[in-house]
């Protein structure tokens, strides 16, 4: 699997106002910490192209969907 940062940029375009983070009330910090976590782990993992970590993250039914429209999931990946 090969990747980029482009592979990584966040969405641009009228929808993409702010973080894409919704902030309602105080929220739970240590919810919000382990998901931060957990996608940075995934990020990082990404980065390095380490499979067996992506692998052990995702889930079997995972799928992408590219801007030419094809489409990817886990199995043929």
């Amino acid at each position: 699997m090969k990747l980029s940062r482009r592979d990584l940029a966040p969405p641009r375009g009228p929808r993409s106002r702010g973080s894409g983070v919704c902030r309602t009330g105080a929220g739970n910090t240590e919810d919000e910490a382990a998901v931060k976590k957990a996608v940075e782990e995934l990020k990082a993992a990404w980065l390095k192209q380490d499979k067996a970590k992506l692998e052990a993250m995702t889930l079997a039914e995972l799928s992408y969907s590219h801007s030419d429209a094809r489409l990817e999931d886990k199995p043929s990946s």
